[in-house]
């Protein structure tokens, strides 16, 4: 149902054209997701937490790829939501650097670097509302001590077919 809607709404169409070639998606990163405040008390500290900003490129290799996060429930302010930089990155932002919480993760003053004027943004999102973000987008959970919701969202990884990151099983939609 989920690959019928990208076709039918036209996402199929702008991967397609993003990527340069008709996109496989992974079978490791095209899932539902729930995300609960829960997850992320102990972090908190009743200060508010996240699951560390990162680039999901990092992980991912040398790759060309498209993210098609949906929300399928109201997150940001009620339920996790997500602190993004909203600005193009163009490269892999050094991580595991003086602040950063774990070594995969981007401290938060190489965060607000990257940043710059644009500042950090935690949307609200509604449900079936979309986000579209590439491998080199520095996210982050945003969890605060009053969210008491859970978060459930589609995301769905689109990748070049000449360049699928190994280690992932592809599967063409």
């Amino acid at each position: 149902e989920v690959l019928d809607m990208f076709e039918r709404t036209g996402l199929q169409r702008l991967a397609t054209g993003y990527l340069g070639e008709r996109p496989a998606i992974s079978v490791h990163k095209c899932l539902l997701r729930k995300v609960t405040p829960d997850e992320f008390r102990d972090r908190a500290e009743g200060k508010g937490s996240s699951s560390g900003w990162h680039q999901d490129g990092q992980f991912l290799g040398d790759v060309r790829a498209l993210n098609v996060w949906v929300s399928l429930s109201r997150c940001g302010d009620e339920a996790p939501g997500l602190d993004i930089v909203p600005r193009r990155i163009e490269r892999i932002v050094p991580t595991g650097t003086d602040g950063a919480s774990l070594d995969w993760t981007v401290s938060p003053t190489v965060v607000e670097e990257a940043a710059g004027d644009a500042g950090i943004v935690r949307p609200i999102f509604g449900r079936g509302d979309v986000l579209l973000f590439d491998e080199f987008f520095l996210h982050s959970t945003a969890v605060e001590p009053g969210m008491r919701n859970a978060r459930y969202a589609v995301e769905c990884w689109f990748f070049r077919p000449s360049a699928f990151p190994s280690g992932y099983a592809p599967l063409a939609p």
